[in-house]
């Protein structure tokens, strides 16, 4: 699962393992859109940016794809 918030934060959590944070990523823009594509996190930003951050250091198979709107 990710998350996104107005602190300008997106972290990752590994729901099966007591939702323990798998990785954070920050910057100078807050997301406000975010799905899982491929391997990496889709997030778009109020800046109109958006950036592919790498779900690392897990096995990303396991993960859904979610639909890109």
């Amino acid at each position: 699962m990710a998350t996104a918030s107005a602190d300008k934060r997106v972290i990752v959590w590994d729901i099966l393992n007591e939702y323990s944070v798998v990785v954070k990523y920050e910057m100078n823009d807050e997301c406000r859109w975010i799905c899982f594509r491929d391997g990496m996190v889709v997030c778009g930003y109020v800046s109109g940016a958006v950036r592919f951050w790498p779900i690392l250091p897990v096995d990303s198979s396991s993960f859904i794809n979610t639909p890109l709107i």
